[in-house]
């Protein structure tokens, strides 16, 4: 049924003049399509369920003995991303393995450049030994295509997902500080642009600083941050020393920019 609907398949477009000539439809499936999640879970499923046999899952060691192979862990999918944990380098490459092996049958291509590895030895946290252990092994034995698989360190060094720098520390003092720097060269823009002293701490007020919000849920700045941010920037913005008690900002910032105008 489905290869019926998308075989011969044909679409119109309606201009102020017309209708046009019947355009044939050669690309399949295409974003935003009400069949692609369909096709794509009847893809993706026989790799999801090679992954969870072979018992080469993540065991959670918290769990109770006898449950752990019932509630192990092979991969951790949202939308197109996926996500394969192993409790070993060795394991994760055979993991990586069927992976390359799957791609391979569909004749598709897995993009290493936007592939990661990264672990944790719990006894070994904070000791160095992550990166120099499990880090030589893994840039050694995790390959796809024959090409290595980059590694993150696990508490150092985050992996971009969905716009967000995370690492399995959930150290995410890496994030806010992502967040603050964006925030600052926002600021640095607003500084030189056209706009009147007051309009400028009024666009940092309002605009800038709530976007740093979109961190909140992960990796909060104290309200103390926010305002000493806040004030640096409106600061940089006015013109005026960052020896500028804070107080002449936000309580007579309309008297501060009416004195600074230009």
């Amino acid at each position: 049924m489905i290869a019926h609907l998308y075989t011969n398949a044909t679409t119109k477009v309606e201009l102020p003049t017309g209708t046009t000539e019947p355009v044939h439809i050669n690309r399949g499936t295409i974003q935003g399509d009400s069949l692609s999640p369909l096709l794509f879970l009847v893809f993706m499923e026989p790799l999801l369920r090679w992954l969870h046999s072979g018992g080469r899952e993540y065991k959670h060691g918290c769990l109770p003995k006898g449950v752990h192979a019932e509630h192990a862990t092979s991969d951790l999918d949202y939308a197109d991303d996926q996500q394969i944990v192993s409790s070993n380098p060795a394991w994760l490459n055979l993991q990586a393995q069927k992976v390359e092996a799957f791609s391979n049958w569909a004749g598709m291509k897995v993009n290493c450049k936007k592939c990661g590895v990264t672990g944790m030895l719990y006894n070994y946290a904070q000791s160095g030994m992550v990166s120099n252990v499990l880090g030589e092994d893994a840039k050694r034995m995790i390959t796809i295509r024959d090409e290595s698989v980059p590694f993150y360190h696990p508490h150092n060094q985050p992996y971009t997902y969905l716009e967000v720098d995370i690492t399995p520390t959930l150290n995410w003092s890496l994030q806010l500080d992502k967040v603050i720097a964006q925030v600052k060269s926002k600021g640095d823009k607003v500084t030189h642009c056209m706009l009147t002293h007051m309009q400028k701490v009024h666009f940092v007020q309002t605009v800038i600083i709530p976007s740093a919000t979109d961190v909140f849920p992960l990796a909060y700045p104290t309200p103390t941050d926010l305002t000493n941010l806040s004030a640096s920037i409106c600061k940089k913005a006015l013109g005026v020393p960052l020896s500028t008690p804070t107080s002449m900002i936000y309580d007579n910032k309309e008297r501060l920019a009416q004195g600074w105008q230009r």
